[in-house]
């Protein structure tokens, strides 16, 4: 087996832009792309329970996010942050036959 030894490094890149997030109380979805930081931002949402996620389809390729969906309450004029993690899929390349000229 042949592994990248940075793989265990991770670095911080910065946001990705144009990922779907979605807030959801059970009866109202409301859905935003985030801007070219990957900020986002949910206005006039009524207190109560939330649920935030972001769409599997807007992570880049051979990525995954760290936590897929996350819990919040709100209260009234209350301000929530929220960051989500996305990390790369590490794959394993095991050469099985050697080619021969």
């Amino acid at each position: 087996d042949f592994i990248n030894q940075d793989v265990n490094r991770l670095v911080e890149s910065g946001g990705l832009s144009n990922a779907v997030i979605q807030i959801s109380n059970g009866s109202e979805v409301i859905r935003k792309a985030t801007d070219k930081n990957g900020r986002f931002s949910f206005e006039d949402v009524r207190p109560g329970k939330w649920t935030v996620s972001v769409y599997n389809g807007s992570l880049p390729a051979r990525h995954y996010l760290e936590t897929e969906q996350v819990q919040i309450e709100l209260s009234p004029g209350e301000n929530k942050e929220i960051v989500f993690k996305f990390l790369p899929r590490i794959r394993r390349i095991k050469i099985i036959e050697e080619a021969s000229l």
